[in-house]
């Protein structure tokens, strides 16, 4: 993930980081909502219990409260163990920066705050995205609306898929609508890079999707046009580019080192068959390998014809 710098600043036992400094009335602004208490659970349909919304200067901002869930919410509902890894408050910050500068539509992130030390608290603050709706509220008789949001959801998907981004929380209360129709995927805190294939991860969302709209008892038609945009084979579309210098220099380390030995010959054809069926579409696998096989033969006969006369002649003429 691209490293990004912050701007540290400290009000009482809060750590702010952002990307641009705070005046200080904002950073006061600020650290009021931070201590503000919530109230209220979280559901698919209801986001309000986890975040606060207020004024920072002329800015309206959400700042989100870190809760946690599943059993350990019954013990300890706001504070986390540090480890290696970033926080979560500036893990979603820095995917937030990712996938906006991707072409995804999610929140402006402004700050992200931490409290504490090997036991921490963390919040997130963002740009408020005014006047919205998310997915849950449509019904049956909105299919012209559905089919539209599914369509451009799907758009977003892709580009999530294609950059091998995994959201692993997303459901239809976390993709909001504003009044102008543009269409918002928010919280990336769960979200992570995902190392298996495009097909394998555009199943896993298609998976979480419809695992969300049964569960919460939403409308049938959110979950069947999101999977009718998804049913590409992302394989074919998002195949890369032949990534090879890396390869190429254990090729030619080999052939220098091991110029008269057939093993070389194994180990190249071996590493062209690999890199060639792991970063190509089918359609161009056989011409490539055989142009490539062909090419390094025909170097590699070349650099024993140098090696021979350059080296093994003299000592005979």
């Amino acid at each position: 993930m691209h490293d990004l710098s912050f701007n540290k600043q400290k009000v009482g036992k809060i750590k702010i980081y952002s990307k641009q400094m705070l005046e200080d009335e904002e950073l006061l602004s600020l650290y009021k909502l931070l201590k503000t208490k919530i109230h209220g659970a979280r559901s698919a349909t209801n986001q309000g219990g986890s975040v606060v919304k207020g004024d920072i200067g002329s800015m309206k901002v959400v700042v989100k409260h870190y809760r946690r869930g599943g059993v350990l919410h019954f013990i300890n509902k706001h504070y986390y163990l540090s480890t290696f890894t970033a926080s979560r408050a500036k893990r979603e910050f820095e995917f937030l920066e990712l996938v906006k500068r991707k072409g995804v539509n999610a929140p402006t992130p402004i700050a992200y705050a931490i409290k504490g030390g090997f036991v921490y608290r963390n919040w997130l603050a963002t740009k408020e995205i005014e006047n919205t709706f998310d997915l849950c509220f449509l019904k049956e008789n909105d299919f012209i609306k559905i089919e539209k949001y599914t369509k451009e959801l799907a758009r977003q998907i892709k580009i999530l898929i294609k950059n091998k981004i995994f959201h692993v929380d997303l459901h239809p209360g976390n993709v909001i609508v504003d009044e102008n129709e543009n269409l918002y995927i928010l919280d990336f805190d769960k979200a992570r890079f995902f190392k298996g294939s495009y097909n394998e991860l555009r199943d896993k969302y298609i998976l979480r999707w419809r695992r969300a709209v049964i569960k919460h008892n939403l409308c049938d038609l959110l979950s069947e046009c999101l999977c009718a945009n998804l049913r590409d084979n992302f394989n074919n579309f998002f195949c890369h580019s032949l990534v090879i210098p890396k390869t190429w220099f254990c090729f030619l380390n080999n052939i220098f080192l091991n110029h008269t030995e057939n093993s070389c010959r194994d180990v190249l054809c071996t590493n062209l068959n690999r890199l060639i069926s792991r970063s190509l579409e089918p359609i161009f696998y056989d011409f490539l390998q055989t142009f490539f096989i062909a090419f390094f033969n025909f170097f590699y006969g070349f650099l024993d014809i140098c090696f021979f006369c350059h080296i093994v002649a003299p000592f005979y003429m």
